[in-house]
């Protein structure tokens, strides 16, 4: 299991974890409590835990997984909230949501390095978008991948708009992205999100600590061939247009009701 691996911490974070052992690297979001939600402070963590990774010669592979029973469950809402109590205006909360996340996935884009997904259980909205610019993704037989953006009056992110639909196919990519279909490990593996189910965790840190074993340049090298200079610039492209209109959308009177009805549920 992870915790069995023989793990040196690396560098210290309020809201994640990172974590080395020999020549792979772990990422965890560590917000147990709040079920992994990733609110600002935990975006800025996540890509700067990416940039100094992809410069750490000394690691070749990066995983990325949870604490506790949920990989992610997406956009901490209450952000909104608290901005809203510092007297930010729904269009300075817009922009500022939008400097967050253009780099963030910015930082996705540009990792060139093997990254993979341990999906220990279930995730929602950026805890599954982001999965479309990871190498390989293992889901738990519990993990289940909802983006809610429609209902939430928002729009994709994280280059879903293109990686779903050129991953799951048209059809199923599309149905995420619209309307809001939930689904399960089963059929996110179906669909190609998945490239592997698991039940016994430590199965899967074994094998990923072997691939982090290979030789480090031919890793770093087949990513790159993978994921060319043309793909990058293309990717950061497709997040600018989805920022700009996520930043219109989160400024929007229907995203403002969405997310006050969200509000309200959560009491």
């Amino acid at each position: 299991m992870l915790k069995n691996l023989c793990l040196s911490s690396k560098r210290t974070y309020s809201h994640i974890s990172l974590e080395q052992t020999g020549a792979l690297s772990i990422l965890k979001f560590s917000r147990p409590k709040k079920y992994n939600a990733i609110h600002p402070e935990m975006y800025d963590e996540i890509g700067d835990a990416l940039r100094k990774e992809k410069a750490n010669e000394s690691s070749s592979l990066l995983a990325i997984t949870g604490e506790g029973p949920y990989y992610s469950s997406g956009n901490d809402l209450t952000a909104f909230a608290k901005w809203m109590a510092q007297g930010k205006s729904q269009e300075e909360m817009a922009e500022t949501a939008h400097d967050i996340m253009v780099p963030f996935v910015n930082a996705f884009i540009e990792f060139d390095k093997p990254l993979i997904s341990v999906v220990n259980g279930p995730a929602v909205g950026i805890g599954v978008s982001h999965l479309g610019l990871v190498d390989f993704v293992y889901a738990h037989d519990s993990a289940t991948f909802y983006m809610p953006f429609t209902i939430l009056g928002q729009s994709a992110e994280a280059c879903s708009s293109v990686t779903f639909p050129k991953i799951m196919g048209p059809s199923d990519g599309h149905a995420m992205i619209m309307f809001n279909k939930n689904i399960n490990a089963q059929e996110a593996k179906n669909s190609k999100l998945v490239g592997e189910i698991y039940s016994d965790d430590g199965l899967i840190w074994e094998k990923i600590e072997e691939y982090s074993q290979l030789p480090s340049k031919s890793l770093k090298y087949s990513k790159q061939l993978v994921r060319t200079e043309a793909d990058v610039k293309f990717l950061k492209e497709v997040n600018l247009r989805e920022a700009a209109r996520l930043r219109e959308r989160w400024a929007s009177p229907d995203c403002a009701e969405a997310i006050m009805k969200f509000m309200m549920r959560k009491g």
